[in-house]
C-alpha cells in the first residue's frame, strides 16, 4: 500500500506540471484501496486496480464509471485511450474502456505492463518472463525469457526497458535482441520523452543513465518505488514509502 502512496503522489504532481493555472489545484479521494494506477491519455479518467477489481473513475468529479471486476497490479491504457490493459499474478486482460467489455485474455501474469507507443502491441513482465502480445489478436509476439517487475517502451517504440531486483534490461521491440544491461536494480522504470535517458528507480538509490550507451549519467541517491518524467523532460518525480521529490534533470538537484 506504500508503493500506491507514492504513485497516487506522483499522479498529482504531475497533473500539476499540465495545469494552467498551478494555483487551481484540485484533490480526490476516491475511498477504495488501489495498487495500481494509470491515467487515461484525454486525462479525463482515472483507472485504479487492487488485488480484487479495477475500476475507472471521472478525474473531475471522482464518479465511479466502471467496475470491472477483476484485479489489477498492473495497468496501462493504449494510446487511443480505448483499451485497458490489467495484469494480475494470474492472468492479464484488455478491457473496452467505454463499456468495460472483456476484448482479449492472455492467461499470463503481468506485475508490470505497458503498450507500445503505436498501441500495436502490449508488454507483460512477470516473476519470470517478459512477453510482448499482439493487442488486436493476443498472439504473443516475442518471450524474452527475463524477469521484469517494472517496464517501458522507448518513446519511437524500438526498445523495451525491463527491470527486474538485480539488472536492468533493454531490448530490441522487433527482435527480442538484448542491446544494454545495465547492471544495477529497477524496480521502477521511465523513458525521457525524447528517449535519450531512462531513468531506474530502487528501493536505494535513482539513477538516470544514457539509453545509448548504457553510461551512467546521473545518481540521485535516493529510493524511487515508482518515477515519473515531465511532459517537457526537465524534471524527474520520484516517489518512495516516505517521500515524493522531484528533481531537476539537468544538475540532479531538488
Amino acid at each position: 500500500m506504500n508503493k500506491f502512496k507514492s504513485l497516487l503522489l506522483l499522479v498529482f504532481t504531475f497533473s500539476l506540471f499540465s495545469n494552467i493555472n498551478a494555483n487551481e489545484k484540485t484533490v480526490l479521494e476516491l475511498g477504495k484501496p488501489a495498487l495500481s494506477v494509470a491515467y487515461s491519455p484525454d486525462g479525463k479518467y482515472v483507472a485504479t486496480g487492487s488485488k480484487t477489481k479495477t475500476r475507472i473513475w471521472s478525474s473531475d468529479t471522482g464518479t465511479l464509471v466502471l467496475e470491472l471486476g477483476k484485479p489489477a497490479l498492473s495497468l496501462a491504457y493504449s494510446p487511443d485511450g480505448k483499451y485497458v490493459a490489467t495484469g494480475s499474478e494470474a492472468n492479464t486482460r484488455i478491457w473496452s474502456s467505454d463499456s468495460g467489455t472483456l476484448v482479449l485474455e492472455l492467461g499470463k501474469p503481468a506485475l508490470s505492463l505497458a503498450y507500445s507507443p503505436d498501441g500495436k502491441y502490449v508488454a507483460t513482465g512477470s516473476k519470470t518472463k517478459t512477453r510482448i502480445w499482439s493487442s488486436d489478436s493476443g498472439t504473443l509476439v516475442l518471450e524474452l525469457g527475463k524477469p521484469a517487475l517494472s517496464l517501458a517502451y522507448s518513446p519511437d517504440g524500438k526498445y523495451v526497458a525491463t527491470g527486474s531486483k538485480t539488472k536492468t534490461r533493454i531490448w530490441s521491440s522487433d527482435t527480442g535482441t538484448l542491446v544494454l544491461e545495465l547492471g544495477k536494480p529497477a524496480l521502477s522504470l521511465a523513458y525521457s520523452p525524447d528517449g535519450k535517458y531512462v531513468a531506474t528507480g530502487s528501493e536505494a538509490n535513482t539513477r538516470i543513465w544514457s539509453s545509448d550507451s548504457g553510461t551512467l549519467v546521473l545518481e540521485l541517491g535516493k529510493p524511487a518505488l515508482s518515477l515519473a518524467y515531465s511532459p517537457d523532460g526537465k524534471y524527474l518525480a520520484t516517489g518512495s514509502e516516505t517521500k515524493t521529490r522531484v528533481w531537476n534533470v539537468a544538475n540532479g538537484k531538488l
